[in-house]
């Protein structure tokens, strides 16, 4: 694809005749005048050259230089001549026609040739004369973009490591793609980076970006940290889509994905900021140390180098203890000084792939048994010391455990006993003897009306025909249950009542009987025979 410019701009020549004189071919190519004839590479029966001429003249066509170059492929002649180009005469004209299109793209992929322009050697010879006239005569023809640039592999992918510098070149655009113009540097209008939409997490626009005034220079936008990206999303990378326009405004598209790579950039770490051990002077084996373990694990976690541990020399301390390089594991080897000394542990990564070894160290204080009365246990306690250590934990955890349930469960019954008293009914609880006079009162002041279901109420049995007695039973709301308790505990204060129903063991009193202003009335029929009367009605006895 190239710019819409004239290739080759051929200054062609017309050989000055001389001593010839009446030649009949002296007319004929002056008609040729002047030699020289423009087309463009996509057209098609298009006249090159068109004169008169006489039975007599004879003509010759020839190749004589393509592309400014006088070294001829004969091939490349004979094609020409034989598919592209066509030389009719007959007795009165001469013509030079286009058979078809001088289409580059051909001429470079089967000659290696643009065929961007071509001389044609013309002769023509009277047979009066000697000698015959020469003509060179010019055809340019123009390249025409056909085609829209490609890119030769889609999608694009380039690896970067973390620590590449702002600026730096990653990609360019013009190197990606192809032309199936000839020649193949064409023209591009736009080169343009632009969001990548479907997975907007890993959208890069933010990290690169096309280089101002280049033609397709992708440089670094913003560094990536890749142990952070790490943590949030695996693999790390970042894409964005690629558009490139040629001066026609035709489109072509890909992505652009850029892989983060991790490099050894971060020492180990340790688990804890500092450690604590106890021993004494004699002690001689495993030291235990608190909070924790002895670990250190390398922070470029993709890389993940192993890790050796070793001890940093500070004083005659660190010579009595020993560190096991794979395990971290602490042992004191010979005796130590009877004060308290702080060491320095030292965590150093291992990776085969790269020379530098990072480091990180971290301070353990070593206390002694006789300079401090609240001392954490010898590390070198036997098996047997701490399984009893351990046991007795377990049994103050047991015995806590036992009170807890205990108390779990007495509050249960207390609860449960409080709850039975709440909701028992009054008939459900043992009562104490009552009189007589105490059944009336409670008849009395408890009584209410009762409403008989026409469905339940008696029907006239096989015995005499009686109808069984009412169940009178109240249906009166716990309200009612509490006023009969409160009625009970003013029994004594309550006078005698009297029906006139009773038998008394001593004499009338005649006075009661005469008196025409009573205190006491009666109020019902209740006798002992008959106790299907309802209790409630009162009856008024009139006395004279």
């Amino acid at each position: 694809m190239a710019v819409s410019s004239w290739i080759v701009i051929v200054v062609c020549f017309i050989p000055i005749l001389v001593n010839i004189v009446n030649g009949t071919c002296v007319e004929s190519l002056q008609g040729i005048y002047p030699a020289l004839v423009r087309i463009s590479e996509i057209e098609n029966d298009t006249v090159l050259l068109n004169t008169t001429t006489l039975p007599t003249l004879i003509w010759n066509f020839a190749l004589s230089e393509v592309d400014n170059a006088v070294n001829l492929d004969k091939a490349l002649e004979q094609d020409l001549f034989e598919n592209f180009i066509n030389i009719s005469k007959s007795d009165t004209h001469i013509e030079v026609k286009l058979l078809k299109p001088l289409n580059t793209e051909y001429f470079c992929k089967i000659y290696n040739k643009q065929l961007n322009s071509f001389i044609i050697g013309i002769t023509c010879k009277d047979p009066g004369n000697s000698a015959p006239i020469p003509l060179s005569f010019t055809v340019s023809n123009l390249e025409v973009d056909e085609f829209k640039p490609e890119f030769r592999i889609q999608p694009l992918t380039i690896t970067i490591p973390e620590s590449s510098p702002i600026g730096t070149t990653l990609l360019l655009i013009n190197n990606t793609l192809k032309d199936e113009d000839c020649p193949p540097n064409f023209g591009l209008n736009t080169i343009r980076l632009t969001n990548y939409t479907i997975d907007p997490q890993v959208n890069g626009i933010s990290v690169v970006e096309i280089r101002l005034g280049s033609v397709g220079d992708v440089v670094l936008k913003q560094k990536v940290d890749f142990d952070k990206e790490y943590a949030v999303r695996r693999p790390v990378y970042f894409m964005v889509n690629v558009r490139v326009t040629d001066p026609q405004n035709r489109l072509t598209t890909t992505t652009l994905r850029i892989n983060i790579k991790d490099v050894n950039d971060l020492p180990p770490a340790f688990d804890e900021f500092s450690y604590t051990s106890h021993t004494s002077i004699k002690h001689r084996g495993k030291l235990t140390v608190t909070p924790s373990a002895i670990h250190a694990v390398d922070q470029d976690v993709s890389i993940n180098c192993s890790v050796i541990y070793s001890l940093v020399d500070s004083g005659p301390f660190s010579q009595s203890l020993n560190i096991d390089s794979t395990t971290g594991e602490l042992s004191q080897i010979e005796d130590v000084t009877s004060a308290p000394d702080v060491i320095q542990i030292q965590a150093t990564e291992t990776c085969p792939d790269t020379t530098t070894q990072l480091s990180q160290t971290v301070p353990m204080l070593i206390t002694l048994n006789n300079n401090t009365v609240h001392l954490p246990p010898d590390a070198g306690k036997s098996t047997a010391e701490e399984g009893s250590d351990f046991r007795l934990i377990l049994i103050i955890i047991g015995v806590v455990a036992l009170v807890v349930i205990i108390a779990l469960l007495v509050g249960f019954v207390f609860y449960y006993k409080r709850m039975s008293r709440a909701v028992r009914p009054d008939e459900d609880r043992p009562e104490t003897p009552r009189t007589e006079e105490e059944d009336l009162d409670t008849d009395r002041s408890g009584s209410k009306e009762v409403l008989l279901d026409p469905m339940v109420l008696p029907t006239p049995t096989g015995r005499k025909g009686q109808l069984p007695p009412l169940n009178m039973t109240s249906t009166g709301t716990e309200t009612d249950r509490k006023k009969k308790r409160s009625r009970r505990r003013k029994k004594n204060k309550e006078p005698d009542i009297y029906d006139g129903t009773r038998e008394y063991e001593k004499a009338a009193d005649p006075t009661f009987f005469k008196s025409t202003q009573k205190d006491k009335i009666k109020r019902s029929t209740r006798s002992k025979d008959n106790k299907t009367t309802e209790p409630n009605r009162r009856i008024n006895v009139e006395n004279e």
